[in-house]
This record gives structure tokens, C-alpha cells and sequence, in this order.
């Protein structure tokens, strides 16, 4: 396959979004951009679909939408250093803006002008800028324990934006233009320090939190979890309506395999579809994946053809530093989880037989999808011009109420633990099958009857039997929580710690394990298991 031919195949699969009318004028949208190929490839698909005030007239096709692109950073997670994973963001960026000036400049020379190119983006010979610069919202993981704090998570888009423009007036601006911002604004004058600290305290818990889960398929769960719940809660904080993802077939791929490894059978429909609406009904953004049907040997090829450089992570260093950081038999090395096995054997069966991505793929999608996977269950989008009658900003995105009532607060007790009409997992947010809903019931059921018995004879049962009776009740609160079976056993779930205890309470029926449960659960961010 030639380039030319390369680029139309993989640009008409993005594309779809318009021709399914996922993608509508005067919609806000996001993409979610990991500095990987696939999530690169995406972003300088959707760059030339874009129509802004510079765009020529005589060029058609086009839509008008905003756009805003958020990078997790999740480097720190993964055992790089503060610093290096400073480094990453910054990389991340550089090649987002990279990516921007090329697209841009392609446009420009398909409209038959001469093309210069700068650092702010890509200009034509008459001087007029084609594209403005690209900003990226650079959110560290440790912020997933601001989910609720809405004025701190504010705070910390707007220092992320002064860090990467070295434009303190513009950012200041920025921040005195939302509402509320005058006096925040005001309180953080000299408080630089104090942010700091802050950051520092968060990512020492997400460290404690990480390093609590010693399974090595539940940790990489933990993180794609909290990032995904970070990145929802940032695009609806950011005002988009729709948020764009790079998972590409070869992801979803071995999806497929690793959910059916780890017993995720019944949500497996939830997750390899092309719309998620399923935070729709808490104010979040629904999820696409234009890149379901591209291979990431073909993202691959994209970058390499436009000169587009990933900023990945140091694999081997990061797997080194976690595999030393491991110890016992429960090590936190990458390549023993379901996750990379499943993705190795993927590769191992598409190098010999071309068509096994997308075998695996539509036997999966014959599986019935959800309700909120259907285009249905996606919000109606907004007008071309916002309710003040002021036309779309398509370079900053657009600040939600101060009361977070239009911003996603990462889980409320009833939008976390129900969507629509599907009941699904407090922390991964999966589908809970029948049996799942009838053992939840059951437990909460069994703790109600325990507790009025508790209270009405209290005063006739010893003090040993009452302590006893606590950690049953303890237990089955474990287990009457909202969580699905995959995440109670390899997240919640800490090996070896009832071992620790002593045999005695592996031989009362498993007491240790909702222990050991309430342990871990205590670590999450509280806006994620209220």
C-alpha cells in the first residue's frame, strides 16, 4: 500500500464520525492523547476536519467544532521519576504542536499555497495563520484524588496551561475569566509553595494506593481505571461533549481476550463498542473510538510517513525499576499480567495470520451491545453559538457551572453505582450481571438483619462476640459494595494478606479477604467509592 492510499484508508475510517453524524457543527470536542501512535494518528486526522475563523471559504467538508486536547500523565504510575515524567508532558506537548503545524501545512499545500511553518503553527505566503497554536491540558494521575474539588481542579488546568505558554498575564486572564476566578485569582497569590506540597501529597497516595494492589493485572486495571475517570471528569470540567480516544483495533483486540481471561464476559460488549454514553447521565462526555477499525501497524506507518516522533515512556527502564521494586512471589512485572499476555498473543497470531485483529473483533461485536452504547443514548449537541450568542472558542475549551453540577465529580453514589438502567461497578464503571446484582443484594440484606440483631441484644452477648460480630459486619459491607467480581479480586483483593493474619482465619470461612478488601478500598480516591 502506497502513502497515498495509506492516508485515504486510514482518514476514511476516521471520518466516519461525520458520516455516522457522531461528529456535528457546534459541537465542543476532546481527544485524549497519550503520545502514542494510535492517539497521534488520531489527532492529525481530526486536525484537517476542523473548521475555525482561518479557514478558507472555498474549502468544504469541513466542520466547526471546539476542540481541547488532555493528556494523563501517568509516567509516575508506571515508576518514572518526577522529573522524567515532567519531561514526558512536556514531550507530549511538543509533539501535539508538532503534529498541528504538519497538519495545518498539508492543508494549506492541498489549497494550492506556499506553506512556512513556525513554532506557534503553519502560516501561508500572505502571512495569514492557518492554524492556531495547539494547547494541551497536561493532568497529572495524582489529580484523581481532586475528583469533587472542582475549584481545585480548575486550579491546577489553569497552572498547567501557565507552564506550558510561559504567558503569565494570558493564563491569569484565563483563570479570572472563569467564574469564580477573581478570587482564586487573589487566594493564590504566594501559594506556590502550598501547591507544590499539595502534588506532592497526592502522588504519595497514589503511590501507596499502586503499591497496595501487588497484583500485576489488577494494578494496570487500577491505573487505566483512574485514568479513564480522570480524563471523563477533564473533558466535562473542559465543556466537550464528545471525547475521542486512540484505542485502535489491535487494543480492542486484545481487550477481547484479556476481559474473557479475567472473567469480564458479561461488560465485555460495554467496551469495544464505537460510542460509550455511559457517564452521560452524570454530566461526563460520551466516548468514540474512531480508531476501532485501524491496526496499529497502520498508526504506525502514519507517524513515520508524516515525521511525526511518539513520546512514549522508557519501557525497559520502567519494567526494570518494577520489577526491582518487586518482592515475594506477587511481583508487580508488566509482563506477567493478563493485559500483556493477552497482547502478545494477539501479535503472535496476526504476524501469521493477517485477518485475526478483526476475526476477533466481529466475532466480539456480535455480542448485544448496551443501551449506552448506542448513538441514541448521546446527549443532543450543542448550537453553533453558545447561549450568550458568542460564537465557539475552538482554542480554549469552555468552563463548567461553579456548582459542578455540569461537571462530571468522578462518582456520585448513584450516577457511579447506576447508569441509565444498567447497574455497574462503582471503580470500573463495568456492567453488573444478574448474579453479580443478586450476591450484592444478598450481602447488603445479610448486613441489615446483622446489624438490628446487634442492636437488639446488645446488652446480653459478650464483648468477644460483639468484636466478631463487627468484622463479619465489616466483611459484608465488602461485599455488599457495588463492585464487580473482577475488581474485587484482583484490585480490592490483596494477596497474601490473610496469609499474613494466620491460618485461622482462612479456616472461618475467608474473613481475611474482606479485610484485606477494606484495605485497599480505603486508598481510593473518596469521590470514586462514596
Amino acid at each position: 500500500m502506497c502513502h497515498a492510499c495509506l492516508e485515504l484508508n486510514v482518514n476514511g475510517k476516521v471520518r466516519a464520525l461525520k458520516t455516522h453524524k457522531l461528529l456535528l457543527p457546534g459541537d465542543n470536542i476532546a481527544i485524549a492523547l497519550s503520545g502514542g501512535s494510535c492517539s497521534l494518528t488520531l489527532l492529525s486526522q481530526v486536525l484537517p476536519m476542523r473548521k475555525d475563523a482561518s479557514t478558507p471559504r472555498k474549502e468544504r467538508g469541513k466542520i466547526p467544532f471546539g476542540l481541547t486536547v488532555i493528556h494523563i500523565n501517568d509516567a509516575s504510575a508506571h515508576g518514572a521519576t518526577a522529573t522524567e515524567a515532567e519531561a514526558h508532558g512536556r514531550a507530549v506537548v511538543a509533539t501535539a504542536q508538532q503534529c498541528a503545524a504538519i497538519a495545518a501545512a498539508l492543508t494549506a499545500a492541498e489549497n494550492g499555497g506556499g506553506v512556512g511553518s513556525s513554532s506557534t503553527g503553519a502560516t501561508s505566503a500572505s502571512g495569514i495563520a492557518i492554524s492556531p497554536g495547539l494547547d494541551v491540558w497536561v493532568v497529572p494521575l495524582r489529580d484523581v484524588f481532586l475528583l469533587g474539588d472542582t475549584r481545585a481542579l480548575r486550579r491546577e488546568a489553569v497552572h498547567s496551561w501557565r507552564q506550558q505558554r510561559q504567558d503569565k498575564p494570558a493564563a491569569a486572564a484565563d483563570e479570572a475569566s472563569m467564574p469564580g476566578g477573581e478570587e482564586r485569582r487573589d487566594a493564590g497569590v504566594g501559594t506556590g509553595a502550598a501547591g507544590t506540597s499539595d502534588g506532592a501529597e497526592r502522588e504519595a497516595r497514589l503511590q501507596q494506593l499502586l503499591q497496595a494492589v501487588q497484583d500485576p493485572t489488577g494494578r494496570e486495571d487500577l491505573i487505566q481505571h483512574l485514568r479513564r475517570r480522570l480524563l471523563a471528569a477533564a473533558g466535562a470540567m473542559a465543556g466537550a461533549t464528545k471525547l475521542l480516544c486512540g484505542d485502535s483495533a489491535t487494543a480492542l483486540a486484545a481487550r477481547v481476550i484479556a476481559d474473557t481471561a479475567k472473567g469480564r464476559g458479561f461488560a465485555l460488549p460495554s467496551d469495544i463498542q464505537l460510542v460509550d454514553a455511559r457517564g452521560a447521565g452524570a454530566g461526563e462526555p460520551t466516548f468514540l473510538y474512531p480508531m476501532r477499525e485501524v491496526t496499529v501497524k497502520e498508526a504506525v506507518f502514519v507517524c513515520r510517513l508524516r515525521g511525526l516522533r511518539p513520546a512514549e515512556l522508557p519501557g525497559p527502564l520502567l519494567l526494570a525499576r518494577l520489577a526491582a521494586a518487586s518482592s515475594g512471589r506477587h511481583s508487580h512485572d508488566p509482563r506477567r499480567s493478563i493485559n500483556n499476555l493477552a497482547s502478545t498473543f494477539i501479535d503472535s497470531l496476526q504476524a501469521n495470520l493477517p485477518s485475526t485483529i478483526f476475526t476477533v473483533l466481529r466475532t466480539s461485536s456480535a455480542l448485544r451491545p448496551f443501551s449506552f452504547n448506542s448513538p441514541d443514548a448521546m446527549p443532543a449537541t450543542c448550537s453553533a453559538v453558545t447561549a450568550c450568542g458568542q460564537p465557539i472558542d475552538v482554542k480554549a475549551p469552555h468552563w463548567g457551572s461553579t456548582d459542578g453540577g455540569s461537571v462530571a465529580s468522578g462518582a456520585g453514589a448513584a450516577a457511579g453505582s447506576r447508569v441509565g438502567a444498567v447497574a455497574c461497578c462503582l471503580l470500573c464503571r463495568a456492567p453488573l450481571s444478574a448474579r453479580e446484582l443478586r450476591a450484592i443484594a444478598a450481602a447488603a440484606a445479610s448486613s441489615s438483619v446483622a446489624e438490628g440483631t446487634k442492636k437488639a441484644g446488645a446488652g446480653s452477648v459478650e464483648v468477644a462476640e460483639v468484636e466478631a460480630g463487627a468484622e463479619a459486619d465489616e466483611d459484608e459491607d465488602d461485599a455488599a459494595a457495588p463492585f464487580c467480581e473482577s475488581c474485587r479480586g484482583q484490585i480490592l483483593f490483596r494477596p497474601g494478606h490473610h496469609e499474613a493474619r494466620g491460618g485461622e482465619e482462612a479456616a472461618g470461612g475467608g474473613a481475611g479477604d474482606g479485610r484485606a478488601r477494606s484495605l485497599v478500598q480505603g486508598l481510593l480516591p473518596e469521590a470514586l467509592v462514596a
